[in-house]
């Protein structure tokens, strides 16, 4: 599960790379921000209060990710229309390249897309403690 959850954040990551339409922050040597995880857990669930049938229309997908092994602190945020505009062939393009394609290939691409259908709030929140390391995902639309 883990495995697949960071492939699919690898995916995210390498559409705004591709993109060229990000907000992307990268902090090294962070001790783990619990304030911060905190806070956006507070912002999702305003997000849910104010739509609980999540029918609302989708501005952003954001993905923050805390790796304790590394110590780093990643956030991003990819406007939708820059999902919508990026076909799967263009990652996957962007894949052969990398000699990547046969791992994405168990990725639906195209579900990306979908957006409006999924609604503001949260999509996945993982808190991983192995022997290698803290990790702690949210991703989510708003």
């Amino acid at each position: 599960m883990l495995k697949r959850i960071i492939l699919l954040l690898f995916v995210m990551i390498l559409l705004v790379f591709y993109s060229g339409c990000i907000n992307l922050t990268i902090k090294v040597d962070v001790d783990y921000p619990g304030k911060l995880f905190t806070q956006t857990q507070k912002k999702i669930a305003k997000i849910h209060k104010a739509d609980p049938r999540r029918k609302g229309e989708v501005s952003n997908l954001n993905v923050l990710v805390y790796a304790g092994d590394e110590r780093k602190l990643i956030s991003f945020s990819i406007p939708k229309t820059t999902i919508e505009t990026t076909t799967a062939a263009d990652f996957l393009k962007e894949f052969d390249k990398k000699g990547l394609s046969d791992k994405v290939g168990q990725v639906d691409l195209e579900k990306l897309k979908d957006l409006d259908r999924i609604g503001p709030g949260l999509i996945i929140e993982v808190e991983v403690d192995e022997k290698d390391g803290f990790v702690h995902v949210l991703v989510w639309l708003d």
